[in-house]
């Protein structure tokens, strides 16, 4: 038995976007009026996304970051941060915790997750190549951001494109999961729910620092 699953690939998009259209499906799946997605995407400029209860305290360097031209945002889903360097690396900072996905004992990729009444957002960070310097300059608390991790470049002597990548993990979630993939787009009420998000939550210093999202009133006449 076969389970029908759209397949969407955006562009590369800003942390708020990115996080705002995630939580957009989600909730557009708990409505009934989005269908099941498997969404590929990555990150511009570069980006160090926070877990959804992660203090935002001296473990993370947000000077250093933005003077390498990091973005910084909140996830919906759980975990700790990550530096998405975009979809040349994507770089995935965190131990693991038993529920990644290792190889020969280091991750390889990471993930984080977040139930809501029946449905689920489930993210993984895919671990393309890495840049450790980069990563020891926005995670200055850590003497090692890499220990315990591995890379597709590392595991196959080559780094591996974005697109290869992805091919390869439609084929893995067909074969392994039995998922019928349909390649679809952005509906416009996901749109405009993204849009709503960005400005109200994902785009806030309140939400990006706090995990806190502004109260926005509504007056009904």
């Amino acid at each position: 038995m076969t389970t029908a699953f759209r397949l969407l690939v955006t562009e590369p998009l800003d942390g708020a976007l990115n996080m705002a259209f995630d939580e957009a499906l989600l909730l557009g799946r708990l409505a009934g009026t989005s269908p099941p997605t498997l969404r590929f995407f990555a990150w511009t400029p570069p980006t160090i996304s926070l877990g959804y209860g992660q203090p935002l305290d001296h473990r993370i360097d947000v000077e250093a970051a933005a003077s390498l031209g990091v973005g910084l945002v909140r996830r919906p889903t759980g975990g700790s941060a990550i530096l998405h360097e975009g979809p040349g690396l994507e770089l995935c900072f965190a131990g693991a915790t038993g529920y990644e996905i290792e190889l020969d004992g280091e991750k390889l990729v990471g993930s984080a997750q977040r139930r809501q009444g029946a449905g689920f957002l489930q993210h993984g960070a895919v671990m393309l190549g890495a840049a450790p310097d980069r990563l020891r300059r926005v995670f200055p608390g850590e003497r090692d951001p890499l220990a315990g991790m591995t890379t597709l470049e590392r595991a196959l002597g080559r780094r591996p494109s974005f697109e290869e990548t992805m091919t390869a993990l439609a084929e893995g979630f067909r074969g392994v999961h039995g998922l019928e993939l349909h390649a679809g787009g952005l509906g416009p009420d996901e749109v405009d729910r993204a849009e709503a998000l960005v400005r109200d939550k994902y785009a806030t210093e309140r939400w990006t620092r706090s995990g806190r999202a502004p109260v926005v009133a509504t007056a009904i006449g």
